[in-house]
């Protein structure tokens, strides 16, 4: 980081990470804006639609007009409509891409607590935070409604919320309203995108791996898991059971094996067509999509660091079999533990359930900070000159083949419908037939 930039964006006082975090807000936005107007497929199937219907009442009158994605929680969808048809679409862009831009503070709010020992960490930390949004995932929805960037944001928040509550606990200190707080965002994490429930399983068991006695750890994550629950109720307890009542099953047409909705076959809807197959892909996914990223995306999004972090673990363990290993000899702060114990659970989660990459966004943002961290660890410290022109040949590559969900010109309105003449609209029935 060259001198003047160092001045004003090091983490070296207060004034300069606010001024960067803001700078990121703002530049996220900016970018959001400049895409033009969002319309993935998503949005145009079910997010637009999903906002409008539970704001007029459709649920009893329209039957899966968006699919079975038409009985998700519309919480946030309702949210994003309001604000795509309540502003002018370049501001409604401008405020998604700006929210999207908080992921750079959490990150860097995580990164500071991880490379807590390193002793240029004010340089490091916004760096590698700046790192973690030039991802594949993140750059293919930055600014778009089709919320794994959204929901990211109350994800990392949470993280970052424990790696606090943890510190404080090691020291003696009240943590309750951390905790608390920690379990407020995970649960509306869920309730907005129940995909989320892996990385509120996986923040349950971080949650464990540091903060004092075993006894406070265990207090701690129940206050978390009550305020999530709490939350995930209050958000999402009344549409799951205005569907429970209105068709015997509250996340209709989802796990109706158990429910036995008499509207939709017993059968569990799943989508395995991502998932890896046999032994050998499932002990080599990270490589295998990382070379070959359409097996979990409809849309490639070039991402080498997993392939990267891959061989590295595989040549660090090697190294220590052969009783090789690198002459690092770093203790494990407990904020990596935390970090380690989350991104491995989550990572595993997300491979054995879903295997869908814009899924792994509230991971893969984080992704060049454990790179980092990890680096001397498994592969020594006479690697190091490695480490800096490989991290941005990675972030270049990203950017470069970053992938584009949909996005079309500024118009105002920025959605309009050319609906067909009825004779007497409320007495027909419409059908609508997709190929």
């Amino acid at each position: 980081m060259g001198a003047a930039l160092r001045a004003r964006l090091a983490f070296d006082s207060r004034a300069n990470a606010v001024f960067a975090c803001v700078s990121a807000l703002v530049l996220c936005g900016l970018w959001s804006m400049l895409r033009g107007q969002d319309a993935n497929w998503d949005l145009r199937n079910y997010h637009l639609y999903n906002g409008y219907a539970a704001l007029h009442g459709r649920l009893g009158i329209d039957l899966a007009a968006a699919q079975m994605q038409s009985y998700f929680n519309p919480a946030l969808d309702v949210v994003q409509y309001a604000l795509m048809t309540g502003v002018p679409g370049p501001l409604a862009a401008f405020v998604f891409g700006a929210w999207h831009g908080l992921l750079f503070a959490l990150v860097a709010a995580i990164a500071w607590r991880v490379l807590a020992d390193d002793p240029r960490r004010a340089t490091r930390v916004p760096l590698l935070a700046l790192a973690g949004l030039f991802t594949g995932a993140f750059l293919s929805e930055l600014g778009n409604t089709m919320a794994d960037n959204t929901t990211a944001v109350p994800v990392l928040g949470a993280l970052a919320l424990i790696l606090s509550a943890q510190d404080r606990a090691r020291q003696g200190q009240g943590a309750a309203l951390r905790w608390l707080l920690a379990g407020v965002l995970i649960g509306l994490a869920v309730a907005f995108k129940l995909t989320n429930a892996v990385y509120a399983v996986a923040l349950g068991l971080a949650a464990l791996a540091d903060g004092g006695r075993v006894r406070g750890r265990l207090a701690g994550a129940a206050v978390m898991t009550a305020a999530a629950l709490a939350c995930f109720a209050v958000v999402g307890g009344p549409w799951f059971l205005q569907v429970w009542q209105q068709f015997g099953n509250p996340l209709f047409p989802q796990f109706n094996a158990w429910f036995q909705s008499p509207l939709a076959l017993p059968v569990s809807v799943a989508d395995t067509r991502w998932l890896p197959k046999g032994m050998r892909e499932w002990l080599t996914w990270p490589l295998l999509f990382s070379l070959h990223p359409q097996r979990v995306s409809e849309l490639a999004l070039t991402q080498f660091g997993w392939a990267l972090l891959y061989l590295m673990v595989l040549v660090g363990v090697a190294w220590r079999l052969l009783r090789r290993a690198p002459a690092d000899t770093r203790r494990m702060l407990p904020a990596a533990r935390t970090l380690l114990v989350y991104f491995v659970i989550a990572y595993l989660l997300w491979q054995a359930v879903f295997s869908i990459h814009r899924y792994l966004v509230a991971i893969e943002v984080l992704l060049p900070l454990l790179l980092w961290w990890a680096w001397p660890r498994l592969l020594g410290p006479a690697t190091l000159r490695l480490r800096a022109p490989i991290f941005v040949l990675l972030a270049l590559y990203a950017w470069h083949g970053a992938a584009d969900w949909g996005h079309g010109a500024w118009r105002q309105p920025a959605f309009a419908v050319e609906a067909p003449s009825m004779h007497a609209p409320k007495d027909s029935a419409v059908v609508l037939v997709g190929g």
